[in-house]
């Protein structure tokens, strides 16, 4: 959000993509969705189900963690 905070300094960084290699763009509404206890989604479930998923096609991928949030 832009503005959203007075002082923001941002790292950037540059990486290469090589043939092979996936990226994963995702907003904070998946790994902070909550199930009934109050538990957050997470990234270490996320990165679970992405890695379940590396080199399926994107539509399946983004399925599966659709539903793995939703469970």
């Amino acid at each position: 959000m832009v503005g959203l905070f007075v002082e923001w300094h941002p790292v950037f960084e540059t990486h290469a993509l090589v043939p092979g290699d996936e990226l994963v763009i995702y907003t904070d509404g998946v790994i902070e969705a909550r199930n009934p206890a109050g538990e957050e989604f997470g990234t270490d479930r996320l990165l679970d189900v992405v890695r379940a998923q590396r080199g399926q096609p994107v539509d399946d991928a983004v399925a599966a963690v659709q539903d793995a949030v939703r469970a």
